[in-house]
């Protein structure tokens, strides 16, 4: 709820990967299956950086998600 609070930020901590069925699949983080509303989207944390998203546009807030994804898939 920190957007309804003057001057507050949002910070979503992910992990980049995740082990599905004994195999590393991509998570949330870089990925279509990442779904946050423009005037929600602040900060996300990965293990690998953090990606400030406010004010972004949806491409610029992509690449940015992707500067932090494991390396492994960011060409996918």
């Amino acid at each position: 709820m920190a957007h309804a609070l003057p001057d507050a930020r949002s910070i979503l901590t992910l992990r980049s990967t995740r082990a599905k069925n004994a195999k590393v699949t991509r998570t949330s983080c870089g990925t279509t299956e990442y779904h946050h509303s423009r005037h929600l989207r602040d900060v996300v944390v990965t293990e690998y950086g953090v990606a400030d998203l406010r004010g972004l546009s949806d491409q610029d807030a992509i690449a940015a998600l992707l500067n932090i994804a494991d390396s492994r898939f960011q060409d996918a």
